[in-house]
C-alpha cells in the first residue's frame, strides 16, 4: 500500500540509506497502471451459441511526490513511507450459480447440472432442506456423492418441475445473500478509508513543513562545503536531521493514532488489526499483542494485515513480513481469507 505521505514532488533524490522493509517518503512512486477486464457472456437459446464480450480499460494514475531531496555530502536517515488504510478493493463477487437447463423426458425426471460446492445448499443443515423439498414435491433427489455436478430429479412432471424451481430458488437467495455481505465488505472499508485519510491528512501539513526545511538545509550544506566551510555545513547538516527526526516522529504518532482507532472495537484484543502502519511498527505491534495474549491465555489470535490490493509495484509489505515472523518463531496459523489468519498461542 502506498503511503499518504508521499504526494509531494523532488526535484533531486537524496542519498539516504534505505531501511530493511521500510519505504522512503521522499521516493517518487511510479505511476502505477491498472487494467480491468470484464467479460460478458449472452446465452441464446442454443447454449451452443453463448457469445462472449471482452472490454478491457487501462488507467494510469500519476502518484503526487512529497518533498525535495538533493545529494548530500553525509548521508541523513531514512524516513519511511506507512502503508495506509484504504479503500480495499471490493472481492469480486462470485458470479450467480447458473442452473444448465434440466435434461430429461417427460415422464418425470430431469438431471441438474449444479457446481459441486453448491450441493450443500439444496442438502441443508442436517438435511432439513432436501427434505423440505422432497415433503412440498413428492420427488427423489440423487445428490452424487462423487465429484460429478448432476443432480437428478425423480417423480411427476409437476412435481419435478416444482422441485427444480425450488432450488434454483435457494441458490439465487443464496447469491444475493452473498452479494449483500460483499457490499458491506466493501462500505466498511470504504469507511475505514475516509477515516483513517483524514487522520494522516491531519498530520500531513506538519511533515510537509518538516521535510521542505530538511531539504533547505541538505541544499545550503552542500553548498557551504563546496564553498570550503565545512564547519558551516556540519552544523547544516545536524539542522537537517532534526527535519527528519521531526518527520519520523510525527508519521508515528499519526500511525499510533490510525491502531488506536482501527483496533478500538477489538477490546478483548483477540483480533490485532495492522492496516496503515510501517512494517517494523506493525511488527513490534504484533510481538507485544502475541506476548501479552500468551500470558493471559487468550487464544487464538486473529491476525488482519490485508490482501495487499493497494500496495505499489513490489506488492504487499505488512503480509509477507507477519508470515516470516510467524513461521520463524514457529507459531501455526489458518489463513481465514486472503487477508487475515488465526493464529494459535
Amino acid at each position: 500500500m502506498g503511503s499518504p505521505f508521499s504526494k509531494s514532488k523532488r526535484s533531486k533524490r537524496s542519498k539516504e540509506a534505505k531501511v530493511e522493509g521500510k519505504e522512503e517518503v521522499v521516493a517518487a512512486p511510479e505511476a502505477a497502471v491498472i487494467t480491468t477486464t470484464t467479460t460478458t457472456t449472452t446465452n441464446s437459446a442454443k447454449p451452443a451459441e453463448a457469445v462472449s464480450s471482452t472490454t478491457t480499460t487501462t488507467t494510469t494514475v500519476q502518484a503526487d511526490h512529497l518533498v525535495k531531496s538533493e545529494p548530500v555530502v553525509e548521508k541523513a536517515p531514512v524516513v519511511v513511507a506507512a502503508e495506509p488504510v484504504v479503500a480495499a478493493k471490493p472481492e469480486p463477487v462470485v458470479a450467480p450459480v447458473v442452473v444448465a437447463p434440466a435434461t430429461g423426458s417427460s415422464d418425470g425426471k430431469k438431471v441438474l447440472s449444479i457446481p459441486k460446492k453448491q450441493h450443500h445448499l439444496i442438502i441443508g443443515a442436517g438435511g432439513a432442506t432436501i427434505k423440505d423439498i422432497r415433503a412440498q414435491t413428492g420427488v427423489e433427489i440423487d445428490i452424487p456423492k462423487d465429484e460429478s455436478d448432476q443432480v437428478t430429479v425423480t417423480g411427476t412432471p409437476e412435481g419435478v418441475d416444482k422441485a427444480v424451481g425450488l432450488i434454483e430458488k435457494i441458490l439465487k437467495d443464496k447469491e444475493s445473500e452473498r452479494e449483500k455481505k460483499h457490499q458491506a465488505l466493501a462500505d466498511e472499508h470504504e469507511a475505514a478509508s475516509q477515516a483513517t485519510g483524514k487522520i494522516f491528512d491531519k498530520y500531513k501539513v506538519r511533515i510537509d513543513e518538516a521535510a521542505s526545511k530538511r531539504t533547505q538545509y541538505f541544499d545550503e550544506a552542500n553548498k557551504q562545503y563546496e564553498a570550503g566551510n565545512k564547519d558551516e555545513a556540519a552544523k547544516l547538516r545536524e539542522k537537517a536531521k532534526e527535519e527528519t527526526a521531526t518527520m519520523e516522529r510525527l508519521q508515528k504518532e499519526a500511525s499510533n493514532e490510525v491502531f488506536a482507532h482501527l483496533n478500538e472495537k477489538y477490546a478483548d484484543k483477540m483480533t490485532i488489526d495492522l492496516h496503515g502502519q510501517y512494517v517494523d511498527p506493525a511488527m513490534e505491534l504484533l510481538k507485544q499483542r502475541i506476548a501479552e495474549n500468551k500470558a493471559a491465555g487468550k487464544t487464538p489470535l486473529l491476525v488482519i494485515y490485508g490482501a495487499g490490493n493497494h500496495s505499489d509495484a513490489s506488492g504487499a509489505k505488512i503480509k509477507p513480513a507477519v508470515r516470516k515472523y510467524l513461521d520463524d518463531e514457529g507459531l501455526t496459523y489458518t489463513e481465514v481469507n486472503n487477508g487475515s489468519v488465526s493464529v494459535p498461542l
